[in-house]
């Protein structure tokens, strides 16, 4: 995440929340296969060494809306299930229950099973 000071545009947060696949952390040295645990010291060594992008507002997150035969909102749900589609992060259902609004963007109710998606 990525918020410049003196930043005048609203800053907009997602998560993805998915079964992680741990043996892509494995090369670096930050997944132990035998134990199958997390290695956090590596972890924070790796972050405090990481050096600052320098990233431009090209980088931004957009609408989208090319490919249009496989965008979530132009689909069935039972077509969804069988084909998979492409999710937009500012297109989803609205969800008021918390301090903040929330987009379901990827849920159980577009046919999503093992992961989730959702922007606040």
């Amino acid at each position: 995440m990525r918020n410049p000071e003196g930043n005048q545009t609203p800053l907009v947060l997602f998560d993805q929340i998915s079964q992680p696949q741990f043996g892509l952390y494995e090369p670096a040295g930050y997944y132990n296969r035998e134990w199958g645990t997390m290695e956090f010291e590596a972890i924070e060594k790796a972050k405090k060494q990481a050096k600052r992008g320098d990233l431009t507002n090209e980088k931004e997150v957009r609408l989208n809306e090319s490919h249009p035969t496989v965008r979530a909102w132009n689909l069935t749900v039972n077509e969804i299930r069988r084909e998979g589609a492409i999710f937009n992060v500012f297109k989803g259902a609205m969800f008021g229950g918390l301090e903040v609004p929330i987009a379901l963007v990827l849920c159980p109710a577009y046919e999503a099973r093992s992961a989730g998606i959702h922007s606040g």
